[in-house]
């Protein structure tokens, strides 16, 4: 009885318990060189990170403010800040923040600068940017920026574009921690269950007993 007891009780509390959800990125790694990225948290949404050389024209369908992956200096900084916090770091997949050479476009071993177009008001949208400078040196480090429409990273070791596209993300129904009243009702109902069960087994014996 108490087996049934302690399992009944252990089933009903798997249904009020709050699940815990991972939310680390999932780095693409090629042949040692790391690609992109997937699940990059910005600004409360998910990303996903592609590493890419060229021009502005090249990389964003002909540098159009409009294919720009951001359109604030506020996100493009903090796109920059993920980049550096989630993405270029040591792990068994590689040493993506020691050796920057491992990511793609970057063949300086002592630093790169990654690239991120952003369109503003005020200002020359084409032309803004955030970088994140992955420098194992001196000091990683985020900035806002101009850069010329023109400038070709697939001429420079030290620098690649990276474009951030929102994850397909299937949704989900988020568990809360405090149980709902229908799950202290399927409690209370196996006690209850438990309980009378036990009291009629104790009249049985007492009536064999008596």
């Amino acid at each position: 009885m108490m087996k049934m007891m302690t399992r009944l009780i252990a089933a009903t509390a798997l249904c009020v318990l709050p699940v815990a959800t991972a939310s680390a990125a999932k780095l693409i790694v090629e042949s040692g060189t790391l690609m992109g990225a997937n699940g990059v948290m910005v600004a409360g949404k998910s990303y996903d990170v592609r590493f890419t050389d060229g021009t502005c024209a090249s990389v964003y369908d002909g540098c159009d403010t409009k294919n720009f992956d951001f359109t604030s200096e506020t996100d493009a900084l903090a796109a920059a800040k993920a980049l550096l916090g989630e993405v270029f770091i040591d792990s068994d997949a590689g040493k993506f923040d020691s050796r920057p050479s491992m990511v793609r476009g970057c063949g300086d071993e002592s630093g790169c600068t990654t690239l991120i177009r952003f369109a503003a008001h005020g200002i020359v949208a084409w032309s803004n940017v955030a970088e994140a400078r992955n420098d194992p040196g001196t000091g990683d480090a985020v900035r806002a920026t101009h850069s010329f429409g023109s400038t070709n990273t697939s001429t420079s070791a030290g620098s690649n574009f990276a474009r951030f596209t929102l994850s397909a993300v299937v949704p989900t129904t988020p568990v809360s921690a405090v149980p709902e009243p229908s799950s202290w009702a399927l409690l209370l109902a196996g006690f209850a269950l438990t309980s009378a069960t036990m009291r009629r087994r104790r009249a049985r014996v007492s009536r064999v007993l008596a």
